[in-house]
C-alpha cells in the first residue's frame, strides 16, 4: 500500500512494518504509520540541485503525508467505525426513550413545565 515493493531498496524493514501492523486498528491505519515514518524520514533530508539537475525530496516527503492523511480517512470504514448522530427524527428519538437499556439523560425537554401544560413527549410542539 505504501508502495515500497523493492527488495533491493526497501524504504522501511519487515519489523518496522510488521510493529505498525501489531500496534495499529487495521491495515489502513498500519500503513498510514508507515508514510507518516517515511515522510518523517525525507523531511530530515534536504532538495539539492548542482547545475541542471535536481533532487527533490520533499516532493516525496509531501507525497507520503498526503498518502497517509487519504489512508487515515479512508480507514473508519474499513474496520466498521462510522458516526451515527440519533435523534434526528421523531420515530428515532421515541425508539430511543423507550430503550430501557440506555442512560437515563440528565434532563429533557419538559422537565422544567408546570404540571399538566405539556405533555413530556412533545419534542418543541407547544400543544397544552
Amino acid at each position: 500500500m505504501i508502495g515500497d515493493t523493492d527488495t533491493n531498496d526497501q524504504q522501511l524493514t519487515d519489523e518496522e512494518v510488521n510493529f505498525w501492523v501489531d500496534n495499529s486498528a487495521g491495515t489502513m491505519f498500519a500503513a498510514a504509520k508507515c508514510c507518516r515514518s517515511l515522510a518523517a524520514e525525507y523531511a530530515r533530508r534536504v532538495d539539492k540541485s548542482i547545475g541542471p539537475a535536481q533532487l527533490s525530496v520533499s516532493q516525496r516527503q509531501k507525497h507520503y503525508l498526503d498518502l497517509a492523511m487519504q489512508y487515515e480517512a479512508d480507514a473508519p470504514k474499513f474496520i466498521g467505525i462510522e458516526p451515527y448522530i440519533g435523534g434526528r427524527t421523531v420515530s428515532d428519538k421515541e425508539t430511543i426513550e423507550e430503550d430501557s437499556d440506555r442512560v437515563t439523560p440528565s434532563f429533557v425537554i419538559g422537565w422544567d413545565d408546570h404540571p399538566g401544560s405539556q405533555t413530556r413527549r412533545n419534542y418543541g410542539s407547544t400543544s397544552t
